[in-house]
C-alpha cells in the first residue's frame, strides 16, 4: 500500500509510537494494537515501528487496515489488545461508553493513549 500522500500525518505520529521502536521489551508486549476512529496513518506508524498486527476503526473503512465500525460499540472480542490509541477521544458523544469499550477490549496491563 503507497502512504506516500499521507506524509506529514503519517509522521505526526512518530514521536507518539517511536519509544515501541526503540524498546525491545515493548515489542515484545504488544502482540495487537487498535487504533480508535482511524483513516489508517495511525495503523501505518504502528507498522512502521514493527507492530504489524495493527487495525483501525472506524466509520468509514480503508480496508485492509481499517475496518467499519463505531467508537461507542465495537465487536472485538475481550481483552483482544494490547495496545490502543485514539487521537479523536474529545470527538466522543459519549465519553463513557468510548472508555466502556476500551476497558473491554484491552488487555490486563495494556496501554491506552488517548492523545487530541
Amino acid at each position: 500500500m503507497d502512504l506516500q500522500g499521507w506524509g506529514p500525518k503519517d509522521l505526526g505520529f512518530h514521536p507518539i509510537f517511536s519509544p515501541i521502536k526503540t524498546r525491545k521489551t515493548a515489542r515484545k508486549f504488544i502482540k495487537g494494537a487498535l487504533c480508535w476512529s482511524s483513516v489508517g496513518q495511525e495503523v501505518e506508524a504502528l507498522k512502521r515501528v514493527g507492530v504489524n498486527d495493527s487495525i483501525g476503526l472506524d466509520l468509514v473503512p480503508y480496508p485492509p487496515i481499517v475496518i467499519k465500525g463505531d467508537f461507542h460499540h465495537q465487536s472485538f472480542d475481550d481483552k483482544a489488545f494490547d495496545f490502543e490509541f485514539s487521537n479523536v477521544f474529545d470527538h466522543a458523544l459519549y465519553s463513557d461508553k468510548f472508555v466502556g469499550e476500551i476497558e473491554q477490549t484491552l488487555k490486563p496491563g495494556g496501554i491506552c493513549v488517548p492523545s487530541k
